[in-house]
């Protein structure tokens, strides 16, 4: 199991995530997942930002992601989809 280290802060307007793990990072990119582009893509349907980081001088094996997302926040409206009953 790889060292890691995560926080939680919930002020008065946002909530704060980070996450660090010194593991490999995102690996040579032949995944087939969507790891970090659905990270961001959750974070922004609530109006937050998602910052990721990786590498310092110090800890060159780490990699860090830090999501900022508003405490209150409406959720944009969807288009719901019924089946036909057809099948």
């Amino acid at each position: 199991m790889r060292p890691s280290a995560q926080s939680a802060l919930l002020r008065a307007d946002d909530l704060e995530l980070e996450i660090e793990d010194d593991g490999p990072g995102t690996g040579d990119g032949s995944g087939s997942g969507y790891g970090l582009v659905g990270m961001r893509e959750r974070v922004s349907v609530y109006g937050g930002t998602l910052l990721l980081c990786r590498a310092t001088a110090a800890s060159p094996a780490l990699y860090a992601a830090s999501a900022r997302v508003p405490k209150y926040r409406s959720l944009p409206a969807r288009k719901v989809l019924r089946s036909s009953g057809r099948g």
